[in-house]
């Protein structure tokens, strides 16, 4: 069974989506997810504007397949 993770690199660091809005550079605490799509539908929730309308900028993160 194939899992995958979401990785950016950030100040020249590799580091990991945990969950929520946290980013973890221990391998270790990523969280895994079942399919690409469901990585791709947490990219695209982070991306998402908040409920006071207020945008937040594009998650630049790579969906990697474990």
């Amino acid at each position: 069974k194939m899992a995958f993770h979401i990785k950016k690199t950030t100040l020249g660091k590799d580091v990991y989506y945990k969950g929520g809005t946290v980013w973890t550079d221990v391998y270790a605490d990523r969280k895994a997810f079942a399919t690409n799509a469901l990585a791709q539908a947490d990219i695209d929730e982070l991306s998402s504007p908040l409920i006071n309308g207020i945008t937040r900028p594009k998650v630049l993160a790579t969906i990697v397949e474990e």
